[in-house]
C-alpha cells in the first residue's frame, strides 16, 4: 500500500516535527524501530522502551498531549511490524505480479517451480506440499520410469520428486537412467541383450536407495504372482546377491541372469518390510517420512471412495486418516488414563491429537494406519477411543 511504501519517510519526519528529535539522530531511530531481530528480542525491547519515553517527552514539549503522543508511538510500532522502505515494496510488488501471472497462465509448472524451491527445506516442503494438495494437486513418490533431475509434471494433476531428492541417487546415474528406459521388464533392468550388467553409473547404491523407497511401481515387479514377493525380497537379491546375479562369461553368458532366476525362487516367500523400517528409509534417503509409503493403493483407493481425507486436510469434526509416529501415556488431573499421539498425514505435518477415553490396555502402534473422528480446537486435535479404528493395511 502507499502507507507501506511512506512509513519510514514519516517516521522520520514524526520524529522530527512533532517529537523534536535532531534531525542526524531520526535515521538511527528509524532503524531502531524498524528492525527486529529473534535473537536479540529483549535488547530490542528495551531500546524500544527507551525511545518511547523521548518521543512522548518531546512530543509533550511541542503542546502534544501525553495520552496522544503514547498512542502514536504505539501506532508506529504496530505498523513497523509489516510496513517497509519503498525499494523493498516495489521489488516485492514485482515478484508478486510475475508469480500472480505464472499462476494464472502457467499453474502447473509454476507449482512445480516452487515445490522444487522448497524442496531443500523441509518445514517449507510440508507447506508447500500442503498448498499444492490444496489446489487439487497429488504428490506421487518417485518412480523409475517418471522421475528426472527435477520436479516432474504428470497427466491427471500429478507432481512427482526428483531423483536427486533420494539420497545416494547421482547425477551420473539419473543420466543414466533417463537414457536406457522406459524399463519394462526386469531383463530390461538388469541386463543388456548379451545378458551381460547393463549399466555402470547407475550403479549398486543408487540402485538399494531406489528400491529402498519403493521406485518400481510402474514396472509391477513387486506383489502377489510377481518376480518379488516384497520390496525386501528384491531387496535381498538384487543388492545382497549382486556379486552372483552379474557373473558373465563368454561360455556362460547366462550365468547370472539364471541365478537371478533361483534367488526369485528361493526368497518368494519373504515379507515385506515393517513400517518402521519404511519409515526409516524414507527419513534416511528423502530427509523426511512420508506417511503415504505405508498405504497400500487399495486402501488410498478405498479411503478416496469413502471421501476419508488426510487431517492434514482438516476442515469439520469428522473423519480422517492419519499415521501415528509416536505415542505418550498420560494421566488427567483425575488420574484418568488418556493418550497424546503425534499423527502425521499425506502432507508429512505433525499433528497433536488428544485421545480420551482409553481402559490403560489397549495399545496404539507406532506408525499404525488409523480412521478417527477428529475435532480440533485451539489446544490441537481430539478424538475418543472409541472412534478411533486401526486398519490392518
Amino acid at each position: 500500500t502507499y502507507g507501506a511504501i511512506i512509513f519510514q519517510e514519516q517516521v522520520m519526519e514524526l520524529c522530527n516535527v512533532v517529537a523534536g528529535f535532531p534531525q542526524e539522530d531520526c535515521d538511527a531511530i528509524r532503524r531502531t524501530i524498524m528492525k527486529r531481530s529473534a535473537s536479540k528480542a529483549d535488547a530490542m525491547k528495551k531500546q524500544a522502551e527507551e525511545l518511547k519515553m523521548r518521543f512522548v517527552e518531546g512530543c509533550v514539549g511541542n503542546g502534544v498531549p501525553s495520552s496522544v503522543a503514547d498512542e502514536l508511538y504505539e501506532k508506529i510500532l504496530f505498523f513497523s511490524g509489516y510496513g517497509f522502505n519503498k525499494s523493498h515494496a516495489v521489488s516485492y510488488a514485482i515478484d508478486s505480479y510475475y508469480c500472480a501471472w505464472l499462476m494464472t497462465y502457467y499453474e502447473e509448472e509454476w507449482l512445480c517451480a516452487y515445490l522444487e524451491s522448497m524442496s531443500g527445506n523441509p518445514d517449507k516442503r510440508k507447506k508447500a506440499f500442503g498448498e499444492v494438495k490444496k489446489l487439487g494437486y497429488k504428490i506421487v513418490p518417485i518412480d523409475i520410469n517418471f522421475a528426472t533431475s527435477t520436479w516432474t509434471i504428470l497427466d491427471g494433476k500429478k507432481f512427482m520428486p526428483s531423483f536427486s531428492s533420494c539420497k545416494g541417487v547421482g547425477a551420473s546415474a539419473i543420466e543414466e537412467i533417463m537414457l536406457n528406459r522406459p524399463y519394462d521388464s526386469l531383463s530390461d533392468l538388469l541386463y543388456d541383450d548379451n545378458k551381460k550388467w547393463k549399466h555402470s553409473k547407475f550403479n549398486k547404491r543408487a540402485l538399494e536407495s531406489l528400491i529402498k523407497i519403493k521406485a518400481f511401481e510402474s514396472m509391477e515387479l513387486v506383489g502377489e504372482g510377481k518376480e518379488f514377493s516384497s520390496y525386501q525380497a528384491m531387496h535381498e537379491i538384487l543388492i545382497g546377491k549382486n556379486a552372483e546375479i552379474k557373473k558373465w562369461t563368454k561360455k556362460d553368458p547366462d550365468r547370472g541372469f539364471n541365478r537371478l532366476k533361483e534367488l526369485i525362487v528361493e526368497f518368494e516367500n519373504t515379507p515385506e518390510w515393517g513400517r518402521s523400517v519404511i519409515a526409516s528409509h524414507n527419513v534416511e534417503l528423502l530427509g523426511s517420512f512420508n506417511p503415504v509409503s505405508l498405504l497400500s493403493d487399495a486402501l488410498i483407493q478405498k479411503l478416496e471412495e469413502k471421501n476419508i481425507s488426510s487431517i492434514d486436510e482438516y476442515t469439520s469434526k469428522e473423519f480422517y486418516w492419519f499415521v501415528v509416529t509416536d505415542v505418550k501415556q498420560k494421566l488427567t488431573k483425575n488420574k484418568k488414563p488418556y493418550l497424546l499421539l503425534t499423527a502425521s498425514g499425506a502432507a508429512g505435518a505433525n499433528n497433536r491429537i488428544f485421545c480420551w477415553g482409553w481402559n490403560g490396555e489397549k495399545e496404539v502402534p507406532k506408525y499404525a494406519i488409523c480412521i478417527a473422528e477428529i475435532d480440533k480446537n485451539d489446544f490441537g486435535c481430539s478424538t475418543r477411543m472409541a472412534r478411533l479404528k486401526i486398519l490392518n493395511s
